[in-house]
């Protein structure tokens, strides 16, 4: 029988993801850490005992997911050796089978992420996206560092828990209702009549191919920059008063432009985590994120539109940007309908920078040289991600993910190439 100290009915946006995944949209994010010196078993269950203990979302599986009003229930006990796998390989991290990783949402003894530990140095979090985000990814890996250089090595694999305790829904404690106004447009927009046939009167570009079911010949190449890079590529940003997300669009958007010659523009996204607005929860583990969205018109790489691109993307993070999330009340409980209705139209976005931002890691007996995080290449998301995360003051690790049917074939590899070009000739310093 299995125990739960609690549980609490899923939230709209919770919901949203839970359906993904059951269509099979979407599955699992990978954030990894890699140390600079072997972990002991004893030591790194010793360090998990206390991060699952310290985060309820660790603790949470999904329950009644085939009904409207699914919800999570926290586990009073998790074995450790169901969630941890110790695998040997001669190759750098193996993202597309770690993206491949689909959680069982009827197996209600097991929480929603794993850990592979990989030549017992890099540790790879693969999760659920449902009760975690790209934040808590971060947040589990320097809370796991702490502990693994403060807590005394056991050898229990098994976690006891009876904290009640529970992560918020996102919409409980944001204000996420959008106005009248917004709610007109956007149903307009979504399902009123279209005047003139062909494609959407946005600036599209990929959306001549639509949106599929399965996604197949995913692809993900890793970029990094060392420290020196990142500390070079900081400074240009300053320079140019703009940021590292801001510059890295643009790279993007220069990139995608030279792929697809012909397109007028191209539909970005860029995800905004909704802690800032979220009194004293820096440092909760859940599903937190807004979207900021715009239309940008094809172009070469500029630092002029990298200064515009993040004037405007500071001027959109504001608790607005969660009104797209309160339109899923509008479905009134069909987001599977709605969300299978889209395999065959036009996408509604073409590429995302997703950020998650430099993290300082505690240094003590071991200590973190890499950060990265990867997402899968989901049906319904942008065809083309580059999510990036780093070290503070250290390296940056930028992984760009498409599906090769999808995008064109070769195409990705001119998006690549054409990134990495521009990325290397802003930071000076040829990249590894």
């Amino acid at each position: 029988m299995v125990e739960y100290t609690s549980t609490r009915p899923q939230g709209l946006f919770e919901n949203y993801f839970v359906t993904r995944s059951t269509l099979d949209f979407y599955r699992s994010v990978c954030i990894w850490s890699e140390l600079d010196r072997p972990i002991t078993k004893p030591r790194l269950y010793a360090a998990l005992s206390r991060l699952v203990t310290r985060h309820a979302a660790l603790r949470a599986v999904v329950l009644d997911h085939d009904t409207k009003l699914p919800k999570f229930g926290f586990l009073a006990r998790i074995e450790l050796d169901k969630v941890v796998e110790f695998v040997t390989c001669e190759s750098e991290i193996e993202l597309g089978s770690l993206h491949e990783t689909k959680f069982d949402y009827t197996a209600a003894d097991v929480p929603l992420w794993k850990l592979v530990v990989m030549n017992m140095t890099t540790l790879a979090f693969v999760f659920d996206h449902s009760p975690l985000d790209g934040t808590s990814g971060g947040i589990f890996h320097t809370d796991l560092l702490e502990f693994i250089n403060t807590a005394p090595e056991s050898d229990l694999s098994v976690v006891e828990c009876d904290s009640i305790d529970m992560f918020p829904a996102m919409e409980s404690v944001v204000n996420t209702r959008p106005p009248a106004t917004y709610i007109i447009s956007t149903l307009w927009k979504e399902f009123g009549p279209k005047w003139k046939s062909g494609p959407p009167a946005r600036n599209g570009s990929i959306y001549a191919i639509p949106t599929t079911y399965p996604v197949t010949n995913a692809r993900y190449r890793v970029l990094t920059l060392s420290p020196s890079q990142a500390t070079s590529a900081l400074s240009q940003c300053r320079a140019h008063s703009t940021t590292l997300t801001a510059f890295l669009n643009a790279a993007l958007l220069a990139a995608m432009t030279k792929a697809y010659p012909s397109a007028p523009g191209f539909g970005t996204s860029i995800p905004i985590s909704a802690r800032r607005f979220m009194p004293n929860k820096d440092r909760i583990m859940g599903a937190y994120v807004f979207q900021y969205a715009e239309i940008t018109p094809a172009q070469a790489f500029s630092w002029a539109e990298a200064a515009r691109f993040g004037a405007a993307l500071k001027a959109g993070t504001t608790a607005k940007a969660g009104y797209l999330i309160g339109m899923l009340r509008m479905l009134f409980g069909n987001i599977s309908g709605w969300m299978q209705a889209k395999v065959g139209q036009v996408r509604d976005r073409d590429m995302e920078i997703s950020n998650l931002g430099a993290w300082k890691f505690v240094s003590g007996e071991y200590v973190a040289v890499k950060f990265g995080f990867s997402q899968p290449v989901g049906v319904t998301n942008p065809p083309v991600v580059i999510s990036v995360a780093g070290i503070a003051g250290g390296s940056v690790t930028m992984v760009l993910g498409y599906s090769e049917d999808i995008v064109g074939d070769g195409i990705g590899d001119i998006i690549f190439n054409e990134f990495r070009r521009v990325v290397e000739e802003e930071c000076t310093i040829p990249l590894r």
